[in-house]
């Protein structure tokens, strides 16, 4: 029997009728979930016999399906509006608070941090400023991490353990200030399931998308036990919403037998399509995130997805080979 594997859900702010977001830019708002988005996700994890776990369950890595329950940032709707539906469905999750954040409009004050905390739901860190921390050096770093820590086990009158990068961004100074602070977890924002031979230092989580229908996200779930599917349903998301972005300058197919290759340009995916006419078709999925490239590789599957060497746009080059992906193949 294969070992468990988890898929790490990544929320940040809900949508509430009337409310203000807390950012307004086109890239934030693609993580943003309407409420009743949110609500039928956690119905359907419930009615479909899943587990919500915090991040200290999900380390432990039960065989019953599960998922990991997180949120970015410390928004005020993490208390008003996801709570309670986290509650009414009997799910756990952990919120990682940006702490120079608390107390700013929008974003969860002292009072509300330690409710949350009250309620049962895992408080961990999302760093002070939500600076890009492979940008830092050591003593910016310290404030993102110790201080940051200092400040939120303050709110709370108890040790927090678990820390999450603000855009997934990190390096190996930024792990090595995480152990030093005392987080015995640091959660990334890379598409990969996490298993017992995962690094509690490089948990893979997976973006739920503005758009993510409930048909995607359910069918995609189910496979949650042995593959990262939720990232590829995500990954095909990202793909559709961007289509119009999709650019190559040249045919994908060589003409002749030298590879010819061509990319999508995508804020966090790049795809690279390879064709030797001498040897099998290549092609690579590779996602992005700073400059860490995640290559997986699908050797030979395309040759028998009926492309033309004629047509095909790199459109549809992307559409087909995300359909096909296996993320949970790819170790992790």
């Amino acid at each position: 029997m294969s070992a468990a594997r988890i898929v790490f859900l990544m929320y940040h702010e809900l949508e509430l009728a009337g409310r203000k977001l807390c950012q307004s830019e086109p890239g934030y708002v693609r993580y943003i979930l309407p409420l009743e988005t949110f609500r039928e996700q956690m119905s359907w994890l419930k009615e479909s016999g899943w587990r919500g776990l915090n991040v200290s369950e999900a380390l432990r890595y039960p065989p019953e399906p599960s998922v990991c329950i997180t949120f970015d940032d410390g928004c005020e709707t993490d208390l008003i509006a996801a709570a309670p539906v986290l509650r009414e469905f009997g799910l756990n999750a952990t919120f990682y608070l940006t702490a120079g954040f608390v107390g700013t409009p929008g974003y969860l004050n002292a009072g509300q941090v330690r409710d949350l905390d009250s309620q049962g739901f895992q408080i961990g860190c999302h760093s002070m400023t939500h600076s890009y921390l492979s940008d830092l050096r050591e003593p910016d770093l310290k404030r993102e991490t110790v201080d940051a820590k200092l400040r939120i086990e303050a709110m709370v009158g108890h040790s927090i353990e678990h820390f999450s990068c603000p855009g997934g961004r990190y390096d190996p100074l930024t792990l090595q200030m995480a152990r030093q602070a005392g987080f015995v977890t640091v959660a990334n924002s890379r598409f990969y399931a996490n298993s017992v031979g995962t690094s509690p230092y490089e948990l893979g989580r997976v973006a739920i998308l503005r758009g993510l229908t409930l048909e995607r996200f359910s069918t995609t779930a189910g496979y949650g036990k042995n593959a990262c599917s939720i990232g590829c349903a995500t990954l095909r998301n990202v793909c559709s919403e961007m289509r119009d972005t999709i650019i190559c300058g040249q045919s994908c197919w060589g003409k002749n037998s030298k590879p010819a290759c061509c990319q999508t340009v995508l804020p966090s995916v790049r795809l690279v399509v390879v064709d030797a006419r001498s040897g099998p078709l290549l092609a690579t999925l590779v996602l992005r995130h700073n400059s860490h490239n995640h290559a997986y590789a699908l050797n030979g599957k395309l040759a028998h997805c009926g492309f033309s060497r004629k047509h095909k746009s790199v459109r549809a080059v992307v559409q087909r080979v995300v359909d096909i992906v296996d993320l949970g193949q790819c170790g992790h």
